[in-house]
C-alpha cells in the first residue's frame, strides 16, 4: 500500500497536497519452463526448436476481492508456446527454410490459440543478391494474436510474397 502526493509551492500560490492511495491486490508465484534445443545433423541442415511452460499461480491479498485483476493477469500470458525451425543450405545457392508455431489461448484478451507456418525458398544469384519466395502463415487464411485498440481483433492473414535482397 502507498500514496501518491502532489504538491505545490506555499508562496505566492496556496498549498496543495493531493493524496492518492494505491495498493497492488494480487499476490502469488509463477514458475515454468523453457527448452531451446538446436541440432545440425548434417553440415547443410539445422533444425531448432522451443518450447516454454508457464504457470501463474495468483490470488487477491488478504483484504480484497477483487478476482477479476487475477483473471486477468493469469490470462494475459501464454501457458505453452512451442516453434520448430528447419533451415536447408542445398547446392547451387538454394536455401529452403520452414517455421512451425504454436500458441496457447490468451483468455483475458479473448484470443483463442493458434498454429502457423511460414516457409521461404531463396535463391543466392552471386554474392550480392538473393531472389526468395515466401509464405507467412500457411495453415489458415487468418488468426488473432492480440486484441487492437478499441478492443477490435487484430487479424494476422496469410500472406506469399517475392522478395529481391541485394547485400553490398
Amino acid at each position: 500500500y502507498g500514496t501518491i502526493s502532489v504538491t505545490s509551492p506555499a508562496n505566492p500560490y496556496p498549498y496543495t497536497l493531493i493524496t492518492v492511495p494505491y495498493a497492488n491486490s494480487i499476490k502469488g508465484v509463477t514458475d515454468g519452463l523453457e527448452i531451446a534445443p538446436s541440432w545440425k545433423p548434417a553440415e547443410w541442415w539445422t533444425l531448432r526448436g522451443s518450447f516454454s511452460h508457464l504457470h501463474m499461480g495468483l490470488h487477491s491479498k488478504t483484504g480484497y476481492q477483487e478476482s477479476s485483476y487475477v483473471d486477468s493477469y493469469e490470462g494475459t500470458a501464454p501457458h505453452r508456446q512451442a516453434n520448430l525451425q528447419s533451415l536447408l543450405d542445398l547446392p547451387h545457392g538454394i536455401h529452403v527454410d520452414a517455421d512451425y508455431r504454436f500458441m496457447s489461448a490468451l483468455p483475458a484478451q479473448k484470443v483463442a490459440s493458434y498454429q502457423t507456418a511460414d516457409g521461404r525458398v531463396a535463391w543466392s544469384v552471386g554474392r550480392h543478391y538473393e531472389l526468395s519466395v515466401v509464405g507467412r502463415n500457411l495453415l489458415q487464411p487468418a488468426h488473432q494474436e492480440f486484441p487492437g485498440n478499441n478492443s477490435n481483433a487484430v487479424g494476422i492473414r496469410r500472406s506469399v510474397f517475392a522478395e529481391l535482397t541485394w547485400t553490398p
